[in-house]
């Protein structure tokens, strides 16, 4: 990754990996981003832009077994994917789920060659701060309607 962001090719990135995807609840919208700073800092190393991306109808395309939550933290932790999921139609995806990926406005980052970590916190709040934004700016019209729209970040 560091070697493609030095040469400044594009990237698309999901900071929340297997933590997200244990903590992937049906109807529910979660993100596994507090902890993750990594990306912010080498976006500040290498002076990038960044986008909060969300995905409205993905907590719709599965039924999970939610059992035991900080197990399966911690295996993720060990990158081991602690998910046990189906549909009605096996590992495929419920069928006529509507998917729609918002994508906000970039945050232009400067470019600091070795960020504090002071500096990796703030804009990486800043960040956290857009992705909320860009949530509740979206809930309205990509959410299922009598869903409860609230987005858990971990």
């Amino acid at each position: 990754m560091k070697s493609r962001m030095a040469l400044g090719q594009n990237l698309a990135l999901l900071p929340g990996g297997f933590h997200e995807a244990a903590l992937f609840t049906h109807g529910k919208y979660k993100c596994f981003v507090k902890k993750r700073m990594g990306f912010i800092k080498y976006s500040l190393q290498y002076g990038y832009k960044i986008r909060p991306v969300f995905c409205f109808g993905e907590e719709r395309t599965f039924w999970t077994c939610n059992w035991f939550e900080g197990f399966r933290m911690k295996l993720a932790a060990m990158n081991m994917p602690p998910v046990i999921f189906g549909s009605l139609w096996g590992i495929l995806p419920f069928p006529n789920i509507d998917i729609a990926v918002v994508v906000g406005e970039p945050l232009v980052l400067p470019r600091i060659e070795n960020p504090s970590k002071e500096e990796v916190a703030k804009w990486h709040g800043v960040y956290v701060e857009r992705l909320e934004k860009l949530f509740k700016e979206n809930r309205g019209k990509y959410a299922v309607e009598g869903e409860e729209a609230v987005l858990e970040l971990q």
